[in-house]
This record gives C-alpha cells, structure tokens and sequence, in this order.
C-alpha cells in the first residue's frame, strides 16, 4: 500500500523526521522527543493515547472544527498543518510555527488496483 500524504507546502523541504503510521512499532524508540499526529480518525488517536500512556510527549493535528473529546491530559489539539519552514510547522488559522522532533502521519493509504482488468472495477 502507498500511504496517503497531503500536499502540504514545504513538506519536501522539511528538516525534521516524519513518517507515517506504517511505520510506528512502538512508543520506546519516541521516548524523550515531542511527537506531533497528524490525523484523527482511529490509527491517530490509537497511537496518541499509545504514546501518552508510555511517557512520551505527544500533540495532534486534524481538520475536525471541533475538539476531539477522549483525549489524554495536556495534549494540545492543532488545527491541519499549512506549511512546514525548516523545522517548523504551521497550522491553519495560527501565524506561530511550532516544532516536533517527530512527525507521523496517521492519514490513510492510497488504493492502487493497477493489476485489476479495469472491466472489474
């Protein structure tokens, strides 16, 4: 599976490490760093609350107007992110940048069928 990435402007240029959900095996190798999810559907909050529990400094990004509720204490909920600058990110609606030292990003696979005679799709 491909995964699902955003066109987010200067994503390509970005300094920090990112990576997506696929990639996540567990919350020791975060310990000590500030992760940011990007994504809130069941994957995002899964590995949140996974890395919360286990210590680790963990935020989220989604594009929900409202707040998720559930949430562990003191995570900071951030709009989408809009540009990343170096090694900063900046969401919608918020003119600071903000830095992670890690980046996974919790947003779905691209379906590829190419095998598939196109009759059967």
């Amino acid at each position: 599976k491909q995964w699902y990435q955003r066109r987010v402007r200067g994503l390509n240029t970005y300094s920090g490490r990112y990576e997506h959900s696929k990639d996540y095996a567990a919350p020791e190798s975060y310990q000590g760093q500030h992760v940011l999810i990007v994504g809130a559907h069941a994957s995002g909050t899964d590995l949140l609350i996974d890395l919360c529990e286990h210590g680790v400094r963990a935020d989220i990004s989604h594009r929900k107007p409202e707040p998720k509720l559930g949430l562990p204490d003191g995570v900071v909920q951030y709009n989408e992110p809009v540009l990343f600058e170096g090694d900063l990110v900046y969401f919608k609606g918020d003119t600071k940048g903000h830095k992670f030292d890690v980046i996974i990003f919790a947003t779905g696979y691209g379906t590829n069928l190419h095998y598939l005679d196109p009759d059967c799709l």
